[in-house]
């Protein structure tokens, strides 16, 4: 069974904004380079959103970030990275 949207948003979000912080840029320079509003990437940031699968690539390129890490779920009993790679990819915008 996938986790809840909120769950998977919020740490897929909490990745992206770690790996932003280790790479010591801001949300304004990284949302320009991916090519995104700032309001995007916060919401992205903040778990409130889903972005694109591209939107993803570009990110963890930028960030030199690998794509499993932008997607790593903490808990095994969440960490069904496959599964919820698929759902992602079948309902990207």
């Amino acid at each position: 069974m996938f986790m809840q949207n909120e769950t998977l948003k919020k740490a897929i979000g909490k990745n992206i904004r770690e790996g932003r912080r280790r790479a010591k840029i801001t949300q304004l320079e990284l949302a320009e380079r991916v090519g995104i509003s700032t309001q995007s990437l916060s919401s992205l940031e903040n778990g409130l959103a889903f972005a694109r699968m591209e939107t993803y690539i570009k990110i963890g390129d930028i960030l030199t970030m690998p794509i499993h890490m932008i997607f790593y779920i903490s808990s095994p009993s969440e960490g069904r990275f496959v599964e919820q790679l698929r759902f992602l990819t079948d309902h990207a915008n």
